[in-house]
């Protein structure tokens, strides 16, 4: 269950397990954020289902907050673990190599989180960051929470 937005528009601190259309039904008041979801649906449908690795998606940035025009979304795919390693290497390039594709196309800044990579991109995604920060005139450092997607 996705928990109400705090006075600043933000989800509580911590990591919110929901499925897809709960954040359908939550986030989706406008053209432009059910345009975004849209994306994301056909991303995870189109390209992260048939990459055939186990793991959730993070979602994240102003699509989370109650903004009512969103850029885009940002989305960490969280690769589980013990999934193939060579599965594993070949998502991870491919988010790399493809990121400004998938984001143009799906219009989803998409990201890759897994124990082999040193930054773990879902705390760095629990706090404002420069631009909310800008925007909310709160520190960049504010603790936020996040969404998890289980596909």
């Amino acid at each position: 269950m996705i928990p109400e937005h705090d006075e600043h528009g933000l989800l509580p601190p911590g990591i919110h397990a929901c499925t897809l259309d709960e954040v359908r039904r939550r986030f989706c008041w406008t053209d432009r954020r059910t345009l975004l979801f849209n994306g994301l649906r056909k991303l995870i449908n189109e390209w992260w289902l048939p990459q055939g690795i186990d793991g959730s998606v993070l979602i994240d940035g102003s699509f989370s907050r109650t903004k009512a025009e969103p850029e885009d979304i940002d989305a960490v795919f969280d690769l589980a673990p013990d999934a193939p390693f060579e599965r594993v290497a070949i998502c991870l390039v491919r988010t790399q190599t493809e990121h400004a594709r998938l984001k143009s196309i799906y219009h989803v800044d998409v990201w890759a989180r897994h124990p082999l990579i040193k930054n773990d991109l879902s705390l760095f995604f629990q706090y404002l960051g420069d631009k909310g920060a800008a925007e909310l005139n709160l520190q960049r450092t504010h603790p936020k929470g996040i969404l998890r997607i289980s596909p």
